[in-house]
């Protein structure tokens, strides 16, 4: 009976589609079959049409950058930059700033006097420098002159900077900094204020920060020495190795390793630190009144202090070693 309505069905599609179209729907549904097949059995053959390869659009679509209107400049032209690259602005007007690039650096340094800053690294025809000194808050940015977003098959698009432009600020110790770049580098020094820093896949160096200091990488480095009153640092793959640390902090790297070393502890205050593949190295000093409580789940666990400290140490790993050890 099956047979019969194939068979049938099979001369109608002959009669109404010729018999060459009706050969070319076999082969298209065999192709697919077979590279269906092919997936579920966990192999793929290069050859096999699985999906049909889409025209690219030659129209591009010009699209704004979205961000936190509260910090996004105001003014739609480019700012006059003298011929050195340097602009000064009043100090005692600010008391935080706010610096954005797209692949630039970003350097700032603690010193007295006015707030300075450079821009270096840029091409006039394809960056948009950005100043604006906003009631208190100084916005910095450096950005391409457009963004553009080509429609690519199956997917949500693709966005590209092209403005290599760095900054590079002087400012008074007490200011709040904030810096956000998608892939430069960001270098932060000299700041007794609040310091939060965000980085797509640039390092991150940090020296001489007495503050509470916020980082967020992706896949990046975070290095350097700093006594911060709270560290927090995030990360999806983050490696961090720093040292001369004071006080409390929380760390989850994602999946990066973690060497910390602390000058002083305090006597009271906690330190959680988390990977999840990655080794843990803590280093304390001598004297130190530390309670720690640590767990990997396939790897080694090393703790040279007594139970029962004033300063408490989470670590937590599901493949690394874990060391709790001495300053030599």
């Amino acid at each position: 009976m099956k047979k019969t309505i194939l068979a049938a069905l099979a001369a109608i599609l002959i009669l109404g589609l010729g018999a060459n179209a009706f050969a070319r729907v076999v082969s298209s549904g065999t192709a697919y079959s077979e590279a269906a097949d092919s997936i579920r059995s966990g192999g793929m053959d290069d050859e096999s049409p699985i999906i049909p390869e889409l025209p690219p659009n030659p129209d591009p679509i010009i699209i704004p950058e979205p961000g936190d209107p509260s910090e996004e400049p105001t003014d739609p032209d480019p700012v006059a930059v003298p011929a050195d690259g340097i602009r000064t602005f009043p100090a005692a007007e600010i008391r935080s700033i706010l610096a954005t690039t797209e692949v630039g650096p970003i350097t700032v340094a603690g010193s007295d006097g006015d707030v300075t800053v450079e821009v270096f690294g840029g091409d006039p025809e394809k960056c948009r420098v950005t100043m604006e000194l906003r009631e208190d808050k100084l916005l910095l940015r450096t950005e391409s002159s457009r963004k553009v977003k080509e429609r690519v098959p199956f997917g949500r698009g693709k966005k590209w900077a092209d403005c290599p432009a760095g900054l590079k600020v002087r400012a008074p110790s007490g200011v709040d900094f904030n810096a956000k770049s998608g892939a430069g580098k960001i270098g932060v020094s000299g700041i007794a204020g609040a310091v939060s820093v965000k980085s797509g896949s640039g390092a991150v160096a940090l020296s001489a920060l007495a503050g509470e200091v916020e980082v967020e990488v992706g896949m990046a480095d975070i290095f350097g020495e700093l006594c911060a009153k709270q560290l927090t640092i995030r990360g999806r793959g983050a490696k961090v190795d720093l040292t001369g640390l004071c006080g409390p902090a929380d760390i989850d790297t994602g999946g990066g390793s973690v060497a910390l070393e602390w000058a002083t502890v305090p006597a009271s205050g906690m330190a959680s630190v988390k990977t999840k593949v990655a080794d843990i190295f803590l280093v304390f000093p001598l004297d130190a009144s530390i309670g720690a409580n640590l767990k990997s789940y396939t790897g080694s666990i090393t703790n040279e202090f007594a139970e029962g400290g004033a300063f408490s140490v989470l670590a937590r790993s599901r493949a690394g070693n874990i060391s709790v050890l001495k300053a030599k």
